[in-house]
């Protein structure tokens, strides 16, 4: 695509971390080789900040940090919520 650019407007959007914080492959490559990047307004945590990360929490809203990075086929009753940084990092799912 970044060779493509110089033809074109390419327009990309999505996640930039998995629930671990970890870059997803196309994501990082698409940050190491954009020019512009303009971020979309989202969320917010449930204590009002700005939620920058995508968290995965169980059934009775306990935060997960660990696992496969995709779930495919999910048995279990998981879920993705945003919280801010401070919130995830302390695995708390609500105040």
């Amino acid at each position: 695509m970044a060779d493509m650019s110089d033809d074109l407007e390419i327009f990309c959007y999505g996640l930039k971390t998995d629930f671990l914080g970890q870059f997803f492959p196309g994501s990082a490559a698409l940050l190491r080789l954009a020019e512009d990047i303009q971020e979309v307004s989202g969320g917010l945590c449930w204590c009002g900040k700005k939620a920058t990360m995508n968290t995965r929490v169980d059934g009775k809203g306990r935060v997960l940090k660990q696992g496969a990075q995709v779930l495919i086929d999910n048995q279990e009753e998981i879920r993705y919520i945003g919280l801010c940084y401070q919130h995830w990092r302390e695995g708390k799912s609500h105040g």
